[in-house]
This record gives structure tokens, C-alpha cells and sequence, in this order.
């Protein structure tokens, strides 16, 4: 169980191996930038509510850590030089659709 982290979004993609597998990744509600302010925490045992801290800083579940790791894998499988705008990109792709992005 890791202590609970505010970073951004992009170093959480950039770093997606340094954080346990069982953490879950919190993010404000709107549109997502590499420079969003992010949470990063074990989660509590009632998975029908937002941790508190969460909710006091305005923040929601995203997804948690282990996808974060396959879509950050996913990506360098096909880009191993991949860009920090096509892990955003792909994040964003997988959070909306529930499916991995084809790079071009």
C-alpha cells in the first residue's frame, strides 16, 4: 500500500512502473493535460465512494494503475520513442473508449 501522491498526469504516465499495481490514478473532471494535477493513491475499502482526499481536492477515480501501466506498455510497444502527447493522447483514447489507440 502506497502513501497517497499529488503529482500530474504526465509524470504519473512517464513513471507509470513506479507506482503499485493496486493504486488508482484520481484526476479533476474536465479535459486532461500532461500538466493536470493528479492523485495517486491505494484505494479505500468502500469502492463506492471517492477517498476523502479525492473529494477534497475535487478529484474522481480515473482508472487504475495497472491499466495506466498497459496503456503506457501498449504505447511503447508500437512507439518505443513515443511522446509524452501520445501517452496524453492514448490515456485519453483508452479512458473514453475502454480499448487500447493504433498509432499511425
Amino acid at each position: 500500500m502506497s502513501t497517497p501522491k499529488f503529482t500530474t498526469l504526465g509524470e504519473v504516465l512517464l513513471n507509470a512502473r513506479a507506482y503499485e499495481w493496486s493504486d488508482a490514478l484520481h484526476l479533476p473532471a474536465g479535459s486532461w493535460t500532461a500538466e493536470t494535477r493528479a492523485l495517486v493513491m491505494y484505494p479505500e475499502d468502500d469502492e463506492d465512494e471517492e477517498p476523502q482526499l479525492a473529494r477534497d481536492n475535487r478529484m474522481r477515480y480515473a482508472l487504475g494503475i495497472d491499466a495506466v501501466q498497459d496503456i503506457v506498455d501498449n504505447v511503447r510497444d508500437q512507439k518505443p520513442d513515443a511522446t509524452l502527447a501520445d501517452l496524453v493522447r492514448a490515456f485519453q483514447h483508452y479512458y473514453e473508449r475502454d480499448a487500447f489507440i493504433v498509432l499511425a
